[in-house]
């Protein structure tokens, strides 16, 4: 499954995308082929201070449309736990 990766105010590295690629792939024995997915991942700076990523994954697989995010202080967990909550809903 090809996956779409939109960042904002966050630099995506060649060594995250194949994270995401990797983690997302895994989902496809679930879905098969066909199936569109859109990873958004937000860089935030709340005001209780650190850092907050917020990971949205959209598949969109023949009449349906499926959607889960999750927040983490790590993007590679925000992920993660994004493609978690995934495979639960599938």
């Amino acid at each position: 499954m090809e996956v779409q990766i939109k960042a904002r105010d966050y630099k995506v590295s060649e060594g995250l995308r194949e994270f995401v690629q990797a983690r997302v792939d895994k989902l496809d024995r679930f879905i098969g082929r066909g199936a569109d997915a859109k990873l958004e991942l937000t860089h935030e700076h709340p005001r209780s201070g650190g850092e907050r990523f917020t990971a949205q994954l959209t598949i969109a697989a023949r009449h349906t449309i499926l959607r889960a995010e999750e927040r983490d202080a790590d993007p590679r967990r925000a992920i993660d736990l994004a493609v978690d909550t995934m495979a639960a809903q599938i």
